[in-house]
């Protein structure tokens, strides 16, 4: 019911399936919403209460109620909520419901207008490949492929890096900019080099590597929980 770009609602949408009503008792009528956009803000925290009836309070709920439409009394509910005249069940998995919430709130902020990073990272087969390439303007380097799986990831990072050159440094930036971890390996000459992540919030955040030639390669990894 939320279309790109703007993630705002279909105007011919009916009711959600979310049956309180602010105060007490049932709502079958309103169907509004407001956009997607800054329903959290940048930090991940949800900006209030959601849906009309003010009931749930993190993305999460509001996920797995999409997730798994009950059969109820609603004369209202809209058409794309029951395939078939039955409730809704997308079968989401855990891991599925945290990378949809972390998505949600890479829309926060007004940087998603004009970031080129925030650009469609899917091929046409919804597929993600992260490629690193040098970003350095000190001396000359060829580019060079690296592999950060698994990626969406709750718990570590596996670095896999193909280069002849040796790995000084790794940090990790957050979503504003923010470094929030450095990492110098026990040994830089690893191939591939863990990186434990199960203490960061759900959110994309970037890698920056670099190397003995003073090069620094970049790729973008999704933290779900």
């Amino acid at each position: 019911c939320h279309r790109p770009p703007e993630f705002d609602i279909d105007p011919n949408s009916l009711n959600n399936g979310f049956l309180a009503a602010i105060g007490g008792g049932q709502d079958f009528t309103n169907t509004k919403s407001p956009s997607l956009r800054n329903v959290t803000k940048e930090n991940g925290e949800v900006n209030g209460p959601l849906m009309h009836h003010g009931g749930p309070t993190d993305l999460t709920t509001v996920i797995e109620h999409y997730n798994s439409i009950t059969n109820v009394p609603n004369s209202n509910i809209d058409p794309r909520l029951t395939p078939g005249g039955n409730g809704q069940q997308l079968n989401l998995t855990p891991l599925e419901i945290d990378a949809i919430a972390a998505f949600l709130v890479t829309l926060a902020g007004t940087d998603v207008y004009t970031n080129e990073k925030w650009s469609d990272p899917f091929d046409e087969n919804g597929n993600i490949t992260i490629i690193g390439g040098s970003t350095t303007a000190i001396g000359e380097l060829e580019e060079v492929e690296f592999t950060v799986y698994p990626n969406p990831t709750s718990d570590y990072l596996n670095l896999s890096f193909d280069s002849e050159h040796s790995i000084s440094t790794i940090s990790i930036y957050d979503n504003s900019g923010r470094m929030v971890r450095e990492i110098a390996p026990s040994s830089n000459s690893q191939s591939t080099i863990r990186i434990e992540v199960f203490d960061l919030p759900m959110g994309i955040y970037h890698l920056a590597v670099l190397d003995d030639s003073k090069s620094v390669h970049t790729a973008r990894f999704l933290v779900t929980k």
